[in-house]
């Protein structure tokens, strides 16, 4: 670094040389000074003052001020040029100075929720302990543990829970050598636009003797469309245990929910004694068409039926056309509830027909419920899609 002095006198080099080259003498030269200029502005300007005499190791004569001005002036302006990299050159190294020694690596792609990841955190150039944790959107923190690290990597391997879509944080302290952040993504699954999750729940039947168990899941779905009848739905239902793992998958495909209005459905899936902790619900896929003028039928005396385990066996009931159309068929779906009002299982079906107007006829769940105490079961909601004569294929 290089600093001006703007006052005081300069002590002179060389009283006497061993050459025959002439000196000032004893008496020093007149000092470099900062002379202000610009009137009643304020603004100074720099001014190098320069005696009469000067040493010829600059190359001049005595009194030839002229041209020791340019030879100072050419010295100064090479400083000031470059004063702004030896600055530069400071600030880096005082960066690198206080440079954690982390390195943190496996963040630079947004992640799905679900997700397995790991991150490999390096230390250098020594080893230190160090623990690791993730802060997500809406103040859910993971914890990873702590570990040795050292210049050889440590991996964090782990799951991203079920959190909302936004930016993540992840925190890495270490003993010796303080915190380092990092941040990263997470997004969820792509959903059809539109077609509301409004809730679910699910009951689960464990089997020690087969080493099996049923999951029977119930889902109420809305068409949030006000102008247009969602198509040919496809729904993707996954079974999550506790650290977020998919241990059972289900696909339901519904043919059609009309525009504004709410469709329970359901199934029951079979697999293996693993816990099972929520629901996750993505409607992968829907079109849109002109909305189907259809009048909703009366439905009336539901009953729950039990089988011989102790589990609900069918959902019966009673519709009645309501419409100047003949039911042709249709789509029936039901969610059943416990005595708080809670999902805990759901079934699909089918309306046969033909029905005509004023007429009745028993319809019936066609899917699996036995996972379902029969004595939980204390409501059942049922949805029904009719088709008309125009709508068939």
């Amino acid at each position: 670094m290089y600093s001006w002095l703007c006052s005081g006198r300069l002590a002179q080099l060389g009283e006497r040389l061993p050459y025959t080259q002439e000196v000032a003498g004893s008496r020093p030269a007149p000092p470099i000074a900062y002379k202000p200029e610009g009137g009643d502005d304020g603004v100074g300007r720099l001014h190098l003052a320069i005696g009469r005499k000067i040493s010829p190791l600059l190359g001049g004569e005595e009194g030839d001020s002229a041209r020791h001005a340019s030879v100072v002036g050419r010295w100064s302006r090479k400083l000031w040029l470059a004063l702004p990299l030896l600055v530069g050159l400071a600030v880096v190294s005082g960066a690198a100075a206080h440079t954690s020694g982390v390195t943190i690596r496996g963040l630079t792609k947004p992640v799905y929720t679900g997700q397995t990841i790991g991150l490999h955190v390096v230390v250098r150039p020594g080893s230190d302990h160090c623990s690791f944790s993730i802060t997500y959107p809406g103040g859910k923190v993971q914890k990873l543990g702590d570990r040795q690290v050292g210049p050889s990597g440590t991996t964090w391997s782990f799951r991203i829970p079920a959190v909302p879509a936004g930016v993540a944080r992840a925190t890495l302290v270490c003993a010796e050598l303080g915190r380092s952040t990092s941040t990263f993504r997470v997004k969820v699954a792509l959903q059809a636009p539109k077609i509301d999750i409004i809730r679910t729940g699910f009951t689960q039947r464990m089997n020690d003797r087969t080493g099996t168990s049923d999951v029977c899941f119930g889902l109420e779905l809305h068409n949030a469309r006000a102008r247009a009848d969602a198509t040919n739905l496809a729904v993707l239902v996954n079974l999550v245990d506790a650290e977020n793992r998919v241990v059972a998958s289900d696909h339901l495909r519904l043919t059609r929910i009309p525009a504004g209005t709410t469709m329970y459905t359901g199934d029951q899936v079979h697999f293996g004694l693993f816990p099972v902790a929520r629901v996750e619900v993505v409607a992968v896929e829907a079109r849109s068409e002109a909305i189907q003028p259809a009048t909703p039928p009366l439905i009336s005396d539901i009953l729950i039926t039990q089988d011989r385990s102790g589990g609900v066996a069918t959902v019966y009931g009673q519709l009645l056309n309501q419409s100047k159309l003949s039911i042709q068929g249709g789509e029936l779906g039901t969610v059943i509830l416990d005595g708080d009002g809670n999902i805990i299982g759901g079934a699909r079906g089918i309306v046969h027909g033909p029905v005509s107007l004023g007429a009745r006829e028993l319809f019936s769940t066609s899917g699996l419920l036995s996972a379902i105490p029969w004595a939980n079961a204390r409501e059942a909601l049922i949805s029904i899609v009719p088709r008309y004569p125009r709508q068939l294929n």
